[in-house]
């Protein structure tokens, strides 16, 4: 059991804990999915909803405010997302899948364009959320169980039927263009460059690139490509400078200012 873990020159250690391995047969290897981006045109939803949920988060950390807000799970509801996902798969309907984790769901669309090296145009609009979420809350909320998934266009149809009465959103498409465009109610929160994304994650990677894998070590203390990636998104000039906080006590430009220069 692991149960030591340093970082920026400090050792935390936690109670022993039970760690449950788990393995599972793959009949047909050819219905594995990866996380990337695959092809120009595929469709892009989110399944699950967002909701406002900050608290513990990477941005959390990133601007160091603090939220009781910690995302909760549903266990029925995620259960039953994730045995349609299954068959989805099983039927050949998904072209790539990625959780919704560290860094929200603004991340996980990051690291989806960095793994294909292709963009999006996407209108988060459309994702399954109360409409008084927040844009930091929609970007980079943790809420539990949602994953990003695309689809080849002829499939639409068989997806969307599997998943009646579920919550899920079409967000746009991939695009061949490698620029990640997200967007909501009809403003454009960001357009980043996916090879600046690249360069904000690669420098606190072991030296590759894997969407969803965590960095070693080699950067400042306290980083992590993820949340490089999520500060890169974060500054885009369309939404950067905006005056939005995760519950609007302060302007997010102003936590932006200090962090970089206190950091960079």
């Amino acid at each position: 059991m692991k149960n030591d873990y340093t970082g920026g020159g400090v050792k935390i250690s936690i109670p022993p804990t039970v760690l449950f391995t788990v393995m599972g047969f793959v009949p047909d290897v050819s219905r594995v999915v990866t996380s990337d981006f695959k092809q120009p045109g595929d469709l892009v939803y989110v399944l699950g909803v967002t909701r406002a949920e900050l608290g513990a988060s990477e941005l959390a950390s990133e601007l160091g405010f603090t939220s009781p807000d910690v995302p909760q799970v549903e266990a029925l509801s995620a259960r039953r997302a994730y045995k349609t996902l299954h068959a989805a798969m099983r039927q050949g309907l998904v072209t790539a899948c990625h959780d919704c984790s560290d860094g929200g769901l603004a991340v996980a669309l990051a690291e989806m364009a960095i793994g294909g090296r292709l963009g999006a145009s996407l209108d988060l609009t459309a994702a399954p959320a109360p409409v008084s979420l927040s844009e930091l809350e929609l970007l980079y909320a943790e809420s539990q169980s949602r994953l990003v998934v695309t689809i080849a266009p002829e499939h639409q149809a068989a997806f969307e039927e599997l998943f009646t009465g579920q919550p899920l959103g079409l967000l746009g498409a991939v695009t061949e263009k490698p620029v990640l465009i997200l967007g909501r109610n009809g403003q454009q929160l960001c357009a980043e460059d996916v090879e600046g994304l690249v360069r904000a994650f690669r420098p606190h990677s072991t030296g590759n690139v894997f969407p969803g894998r965590r960095p070693s070590g080699g950067g400042p203390p306290g980083f992590s490509a993820r949340r490089r990636a999520a500060r890169t998104i974060t500054e885009s000039p369309a939404f950067g400078g905006q005056s939005v906080s995760p519950r609007g006590e302060s302007p997010l430009s102003a936590h932006l200012d200090k962090f970089v220069q206190t950091n960079i």
